[in-house]
């Protein structure tokens, strides 16, 4: 064992061992330098905020941009802010122009308050294959002006401008004819409900015999019932009842036509 160990070190010590060492590690170095090349000739990402002064309310968009010679993706992280409303997201296509790839990433968001707002703690993450790049971007500041306050004025607006007495002429004569027909229309509507109307006095039944008999007992009759029934075709009358009829209408002694009129009536034939 303590042979091994003295072997160990004075190969460790001798000149082509630490030569050998040396080869392995530049190797290692070339080899990670080779692969990280193409992240270090990237000029890195580029970010920035649009507009940089706006109202409560606006829409504001930040910006993150990548330009390198090879192909990368990356990625951006930033705190979020209680003034800023996210509202989209948006990837661009990679676009190349023979020489520089160029992508970009853009995010929406509008201002909930004013003051100076200021996003910090942002972090561009750029990876090609294995090889992951990390890069902290400075704060990213947006001033949001208030909106000033406005005085109330000491004096009243004025009154709008009034209508000139030519302009309200059609207005009332249109006014007018528009009350003419309303009342022509009003009237023609219970003229026809007139016309319409059924004739109650006409549908009434004709007086008979029977009717002023009733009244002569009660003492209640009058020459206008008698006319009645002389004028009505549909009562059959006898000569005699006719005559007595005519001579109690004209006669001047009424009660004792009358009683005579009631006892010719009794016998007179009934249907």
């Amino acid at each position: 064992m303590d042979l091994y160990v003295m072997y160990f070190q004075k190969r460790r010590s001798s000149p082509l061992g630490s030569t050998l060492g040396r080869y392995i590690k530049m190797n290692i170095a070339m080899v990670a330098f080779l692969c990280a090349y193409p992240l270090l000739h990237a000029t890195g990402v580029q970010v920035w905020l649009e507009p940089t002064s706006c109202k409560p309310g606006d829409l504001v968009t930040l910006h993150a941009q990548l330009e390198s010679s090879e192909f990368a993706e990356f990625s951006l992280q930033f705190n979020s802010h209680k003034a800023l409303h996210f509202v989209s997201q948006q990837k661009l296509p990679v676009s190349y122009d023979g020489q520089i790839y160029r992508q970009k990433l853009i995010w929406l968001m509008q201002t909930m308050d004013s003051g100076l707002i200021e996003l910090t703690d942002i972090k561009a993450s750029i990876q090609r294959g294995a090889i992951r790049h990390e890069q902290t971007i400075a704060p990213q500041t947006i001033n949001v002006v208030g909106y000033a306050a406005a005085k109330d004025p000491s004096t009243p607006l004025p009154l709008p401008p009034r209508a000139s007495e030519d302009n309200n002429e059609p207005t009332l004569a249109l006014w007018i004819a528009g009350m003419a027909l309303l009342a022509f229309g009003i009237y023609l509507y219970f003229a026809r409900k007139n016309r319409n109307k059924p004739d109650n006095t006409s549908r009434a039944s004709a007086p008979t015999l029977a009717n002023l008999i009733s009244a002569l007992e009660a003492g209640e009759w009058s020459p206008k019932l008698i006319e009645s029934i002389l004028s009505n075709p549909k009562v059959a009358l006898t000569q005699e009842t006719q005559s007595a009829l005519e001579d109690v209408l004209y006669s001047k002694r009424k009660n004792a036509d009358a009683n005579t009129l009631l006892t010719i009536i009794r016998k007179e034939p009934r249907a």
